[in-house]
C-alpha cells in the first residue's frame, strides 16, 4: 500500500496490519469527520478530516522512529471520535472541552472492526487504546507529541504562515521517549505559530461563535427527536443530512445564520452573547550544547506572551451583532 500526504510526501505502507487497518470502517468513518467539528458550510473558512490527521499522526509517528506499535495506536487514535468531534461535549450536555472521545476510546475501539484485526496480528486491543502507554503519540499539555504537532501544522498550512514546515519536521527528535526539537529557534517558531492558529482558528472569537449556533442547531435537533444519540455515531453527512431537511425553525435559522454570515463587534458592557474562550499552547522542549530546555524557561519573551493570551482569552467571548438580527430572535438562545 503506498499512501501520500501533504505534510510528510509518500510512504509504503508493507505492514499488513496497518493496511488491513486503514481500509477497515472504523478508520475509514474518519473521512467523513471534520477535524475541528463545524462542517465547512458552517465554518468561514477550511478544515481537514480526522482521517487525515490520523494518517499524518501514524506517518509522522513512522518519521520519528517510533514503534510500530506506536504507529498502529496513532492510527486508531481518533476512531472513537462522533461525528462534529469535540463539538459533540458540548451537544451531549458537558463542557465543550471535557474530553469523552478519550473516555469512550478504549469501549469504542473493543467493539469495532479494528479488534479483531489487531488481534490477527497479535496485538492486545487494549494496550494500544490506552493512549497513556504511547508517549511519542499523547502527552498532556504543554508538551510535544504526535498528535499535537500534526493538527498544527495542518492548520499553518491552511493560514498559509510563513514557517518551513518540512524544516520543522526535520528539527523534531525524541529523548527520553519525548518529542523535541534540536534547536530553539524552531521551537520557537513552533510554539508561537501554535498561538496564532489557537487564537485566530479553532479559538477565535468568530469561530467560538459559529460553533454555539451549531451546536444549539443539533442540540435542539437532539431534544425535538429529529435525530438520536445513535446518530452522533455515525458522521457529519449522516446527522447534516436529517437536520438540514427538517422544518424546525430555531434549526433553520441557526444554519442559515452561518451560511448568510454575521458580522460582530466586540463588547465588553452590553455584550448580546457572552461565551467562554478556550485557551492552550505549547511549551517545547529542546536541545542546545547537549542539554535539554523548556522555552518557556529560556525566552522570557514567549513566556510573557503565552500570559497575554492566556489573560485575553480568560475574558472570554463578549460581542454584539452588526446584522441579522431577524434570525437571531427566531433561534432564541
Amino acid at each position: 500500500m503506498q499512501i501520500s500526504d501533504k505534510l510528510y510526501g509518500t510512504f509504503k505502507i508493507h505492514e499488513p496490519v496497518l493496511a488491513e487497518l486503514i481500509d477497515c470502517h472504523a478508520v475509514q468513518r474518519l473521512k467523513g469527520i471534520q477535524q475541528y467539528g463545524l462542517p465547512p458550510e458552517y465554518s468561514n473558512n477550511g478544515n481537514f478530516t480526522r482521517y487525515d490527521h490520523s494518517l499524518g499522526v501514524l506517518l509522522l509517528l513512522r518519521k520519528l522512529g517510533a514503534s510500530l506499535t506506536e504507529q498502529v495506536a496513532g492510527l486508531l487514535h481518533d476512531i472513537s471520535h462522533t461525528a462534529f468531534s469535540h463539538l459533540t461535549n458540548a451537544i451531549l450536555g458537558t463542557s465543550l472541552y471535557t474530553d469523552l472521545q478519550d473516555q469512550r476510546h478504549e469501549a469504542f475501539l473493543l467493539s469495532s472492526e479494528a479488534a479483531p484485526i489487531l488481534r490477527k496480528h497479535g496485538y492486545d486491543p487494549r494496550h494500544i487504546a490506552d493512549l497513556k502507554r504511547h508517549t511519542l503519540l499523547e502527552s498532556e499539555l504543554p508538551e510535544l507529541c504526535a498528535d499535537r504537532i500534526d493538527y498544527t501544522l495542518r492548520e499553518l498550512l491552511h493560514h498559509e504562515r510563513p514557517i518551513d514546515l518540512e524544516e520543522c519536521v526535520e528539527r523534531l527528535a525524541v529523548h527520553k521517549d519525548r518529542i523535541i526539537f534540536t534547536e530553539m529557534e524552531m521551537a520557537a517558531k513552533f510554539a508561537t505559530d501554535y498561538l496564532y492558529v489557537m487564537a485566530e482558528g479553532w479559538a477565535s472569537i468568530e469561530k467560538t461563535v459559529r460553533q454555539h449556533f451549531f451546536i444549539h442547531a443539533v442540540q435542539t435537533a437532539l431534544d425535538k427527536d429529529i435525530i438520536s444519540v445513535d446518530d452522533l455515531f455515525e458522521d457529519d453527512a449522516h446527522v447534516l443530512d436529517k437536520i438540514t431537511r427538517t422544518k424546525n425553525p430555531t434549526i433553520r435559522a441557526s444554519l442559515q445564520l452561518l451560511t448568510s454570515g454575521f458580522r460582530l463587534e466586540e463588547d465588553e458592557r452590553e455584550p448580546q452573547l457572552s461565551l467562554p474562550r478556550d485557551f492552550q499552547y505549547v511549551d517545547p522542549k529542546f536541545r542546545r550544547g547537549g542539554r535539554i530546555y523548556s522555552l518557556s524557561k529560556t525566552s522570557p519573551g514567549f513566556a510573557q506572551m503565552v500570559d497575554r493570551q492566556k489573560d485575553l482569552h480568560r475574558k472570554g467571548v463578549r460581542v454584539r451583532f452588526l446584522n441579522s438580527t431577524g434570525l437571531l430572535r427566531r433561534i432564541k438562545c
